[in-house]
């Protein structure tokens, strides 16, 4: 999840992926809405057009293509819109139960296949309160699943107040936080001022955006070497 659109959900994604899978874990991705989906022209004539899924095709690759794209991605639309309002100028209504829901994993579905332990990492559409159907917002994904929350905010000025707002909807709802990545590694990267220190401000204000609650750990993520170290700290491992 993540406080925005274009904050790098998905290059962070990846890249734990990539570390997770190192250390032989199995991983499970969804994207069940992707929006802003580019048409690929049919090869062929009996092939039909389909909607590419950027974001959903990278965590598919990341994740070693185990399951359809279909699954990982069953809604794709056009325009570059939140989901709900996408959905709509192609004449179709989104909604959770129905059409989100069977996608995701049963709320505290088993963590090992055999003797592997499995991770599902499910990606929203925009922010962690942008609208994801008709009836529901993005944070309705951990809510459902009952999975915890990595939140992935760029680490630049005017992050916090989102990051605020953002850890309080989740403390409200009683969702876990299992981290907060303050992401200055993906593009489009601009360096934040000498001076600016999020982390630190973070850190005297959790406790009391989070009372009576332990501090989620604060990640700061720069490159893929940092991912590494995140997977580490998630699954209590050392690296490998």
């Amino acid at each position: 999840m993540a406080t925005n659109t274009g904050v790098g959900k998905t290059w962070v994604a990846c890249g734990l992926i990539a570390a997770l899978r190192a250390r032989g874990a199995v991983l499970r991705v969804r994207k069940p809405v992707e929006t802003g989906c580019q048409t690929r022209a049919p090869k062929n004539t009996t092939e039909h057009n389909e909607r590419i899924p950027a974001d959903a095709t990278a965590l598919w690759h990341a994740a070693g293509q185990t399951e359809p794209l279909s699954q990982v991605c069953p809604w794709r639309f056009s325009a570059a819109i939140a989901a709900p309002q996408a959905a709509l100028k192609e004449g179709k209504t989104l909604h959770f139960s129905a059409d989100i829901a069977p996608h995701l994993p049963a709320p505290n579905a088993a963590q090992t296949v055999g003797h592997q332990a499995q991770y599902w990492i499910i990606e929203g559409a925009g922010g962690l309160l942008s609208p994801l159907t008709e009836d529901s917002l993005n944070i309705e994904l951990a809510r459902y699943t009952a999975l915890p929350v990595l939140l992935i905010a760029p680490d630049e000025l005017g992050t916090l107040s989102a990051l605020f707002c953002a850890i309080e909807a989740l403390h409200q709802r009683g969702i876990p936080l299992a981290g907060i990545v303050l992401n200055a590694g993906a593009p489009p990267n601009t360096p934040p001022p000498s001076a600016l220190d999020n982390a630190a401000a973070l850190n005297a204000w959790l406790p009391r955006l989070m009372p009576h609650t332990l501090p989620p750990p604060i990640f700061k993520v720069q490159a893929p070497s940092d991912l590494h170290q995140l997977a580490d700290q998630l699954t209590n491992q050392p690296t490998p």
